[in-house]
């Protein structure tokens, strides 16, 4: 404790968002689930499968669609830190 990463000196504290405060958003939170939250939490089965895995996901839509909410659920959910650049 009171090591902090110098990308992190200044920043905010994190904000802990759940997947039970993004409301809808079904069919993103499953493509994200699958791309990302999986890859992360059993890396063990995505190195033995012969498929790639994808690296990354982007986020596009409207200001005030939801998708800073999504990825900071995202990141709480998978113990993933997530920095928001405005």
């Amino acid at each position: 404790e009171g090591l902090v990463p110098t990308a992190l000196r200044g920043t905010q504290p994190p904000v802990i968002t759940e997947w039970e405060d993004v409301g809808g958003m079904l069919a993103a939170k499953a493509a994200l689930i699958e791309a990302v939250e999986m890859p992360t939490l059993h890396p063990d089965i995505f190195a033995s499968a012969p498929l790639r895995v994808r690296s990354g996901a982007l986020l596009y839509g409207h200001p005030g669609a939801g998708k800073t909410l999504l990825v900071s659920a995202l990141g709480g959910r998978c113990g993933l830190s997530f920095i928001s650049v405005k």
